[in-house]
């Protein structure tokens, strides 16, 4: 084997059909396979990949080719292999995935599907896609055994959730419009567009207590997803989800947050609980609420949990900013508390890596760099009543600029990384650099707006 090879992939026939992996990371899919670790045979990386990914255990049979990157092996599943009867999004029927050791870190999906249905663009590296069909048409097949459902694995509770009326809702078109509905109310850009719309109208300690309540409900949330290891309810019925799922969903990281921000929201301004704005969060809630269940992308519980969570961070928040004899903005416009978070991000990444852990450590090396200035061009410092509390200068005009420009950013970078694809690193690096771009895109412009000024 070439030293140039340096990874060994499976090729996988099941009732005519080619085995792929629906990759998180990429948003592409690829075969099952990886990079070959130091003096390991490149077909045991090749067996250790597909179980890791697919959850199927496969024997390597003999090596087809390879292109001088990667080593391609004949691999036949070693014992019976199932697969769902419902047909996904792709047009293939899922396998269960959920019990895929990287299911929610680098796989979202794996699929057995016709590879003529398979269109270039849709797998990572589209030049090989027709090189691969070649070489996988001759190929044996091996028998795969269709079922309905895995429900009868799920826990009691979920079972209980998991009832014919929800099967019943996946196959409709409620099931996308609710997908969708979900996938826009917790879009990151509107935690971009907070940060403006709480300097104007709430002042810059109130602002630090709002970012940092988002990111201890996030980090928490992301940790207990990966020790809870939870599968979403869509995976018990092999349907895989309209827009992307991030995969593990106990507690739901999105309703933490909104429970998070909507408590101090109303704490800040000591809204009643019938004020029209504790209303209209509490209408945002539930409707994301509502969708993500009806979606699939999370179990009544999962949703619940959140909220606790999110609750849970707020008050602790309350009575840390209570206890404390040093005013709590003054201690979150440092540089040590953003820099202590960001390290144990990227800890928490080396453990389970996640786009959603890497996208955090950016966003945390921002605000590591940017939190100082608050302090001492704001009035942290001195704690004067007029730079404390207002942004005089700080208008409506800004606001909306500060908006278009995210918006038109946010765009922008969506069509790079469509045209460039999401295989390369250039269109990971795009991707994972969005949000925390946006974030100095708008930290720069307070700076211009506000702070110089």
């Amino acid at each position: 084997m070439p030293a140039s090879v340096k990874g060994a992939v499976c090729l996988i026939k099941l009732d005519n059909q080619i085995v792929l992996i629906d990759e998180l990371l990429t948003k592409r899919l690829s075969l099952p396979g990886g990079t070959i670790i130091s003096s390991e045979d490149p077909a045991w990386t090749a067996e250790r990949e597909t179980w890791e990914e697919a959850g199927l255990a496969v024997t390597a049979q003999y090596l087809i080719a390879h292109d001088g990157k990667a080593a391609y092996y004949y691999c036949t599943p070693v014992s019976p292999a199932y697969a769902y009867q419902n047909i996904n999004r792709f047009g293939g029927h899922s396998l269960p995935v959920n019990t895929a050791e990287h299911f929610g870190r680098e796989t979202q999906d794996a699929l057995i599907i016709n590879p003529q249905k398979v269109k270039a663009d849709e797998y990572r590296y589209p030049d090989k896609w027709s090189q691969i069909v070649a070489w996988f048409t001759p190929l044996p097949t091996a028998t795969v055994f269709y079922m309905e459902n895995t429900v009868s694995k799920a826990s009691k509770l979920h079972q209980t959730e998991l009832s014919q009326w929800r099967f019943d809702v996946y196959h409709s078109d409620i099931r996308m419009i609710a997908a969708y509905v979900a996938a826009i109310i917790s879009l990151p850009l509107w935690l971009v567009l907070l940060i403006p719309s709480a300097l104007s109208k709430f002042g810059a300690s109130h602002t630090l207590k709002l970012i940092y309540a988002c990111t201890i409900a996030s980090l928490i949330g992301l940790v207990a997803q990966f020790g809870f290891t939870a599968a979403p309810p869509w995976t018990y019925f092999g349907i895989t989800p309209h827009v992307p799922s991030q995969g593990y969903q106990m507690p739901s990281v999105i309703m933490a947050v909104m429970t998070a921000l909507a408590i101090m929201l109303a704490q800040i301004k000591s809204w009643s609980w019938l004020n029209i704005n504790v209303l209209g969060m509490v209408f945002i809630i539930l409707g994301y609420f509502t969708a993500s269940v009806v979606a699939g992308n999370f179990f009544l519980i999962d949703g619940f949990a959140g909220i606790a969570l999110g609750a849970l961070v707020a008050w602790h928040i309350h009575k840390l900013e209570r206890a404390s004899e040093t005013p709590f903005a003054t201690v979150l416009a440092s540089w040590e508390v953003w820099f202590v978070l960001m390290l144990a991000t990227f800890v928490a990444n080396y453990f389970w890596l996640s786009p959603n852990f890497i996208v955090w450590g950016g966003v945390l090396f921002v605000l590591t760099v940017t939190a100082p200035f608050l302090r001492c061009y704001v009035g942290l410092t001195d704690f004067t009543e007029e730079l404390e509390t207002g942004t005089t200068h700080f208008t409506t005009r800004h606001l909306w600029a500060i908006a278009l420009l995210n918006a038109a950013v946010f765009s922008l970078l969506t069509l790079l990384s469509y045209s460039v694809g999401y295989a390369g690193y250039l269109g990971f690096a795009l991707e994972s650099a969005r949000y925390p771009l946006l974030l100095v895109i708008t930290a720069l412009l307070v700076y211009r707006t506000v702070i110089r000024r």
